[in-house]
């Protein structure tokens, strides 16, 4: 999130696997720095982490593998997802 927030894009390509820098790519980074975490729940191999846009309302959900995020193996973050506030919650 950090790396996404600050636009390095090198950073984003060495965290998260080719599917989740495309989707940030598709996403667009306006507003990237207006995130906040507001949870966060983990297993034994992955973890999820929700953020919320300060100015958009939208919530984002990235999914880490844990054994590569402890042991600094990259790429660590495998999942993403963007929900915008509009959408029902399921």
């Amino acid at each position: 999130m950090k790396a996404w927030g600050v636009g390095s894009d090198e950073e984003v390509n060495e965290y998260a696997t080719p599917g989740v820098v495309e989707a940030l790519s598709e996403h667009g980074d306006e507003h990237a720095a207006s995130w906040d975490r507001i949870a966060a729940d983990g297993a034994a191999e992955s973890s999820s982490v929700v953020y919320k846009n300060k100015v958009t309302g939208e919530l984002l959900t990235f999914g880490v593998d844990n054994e590569a995020a402890t042991h600094g193996l990259h790429p660590a973050v495998h999942h993403v997802q963007f929900k915008d506030r509009t959408q029902p919650s399921h």
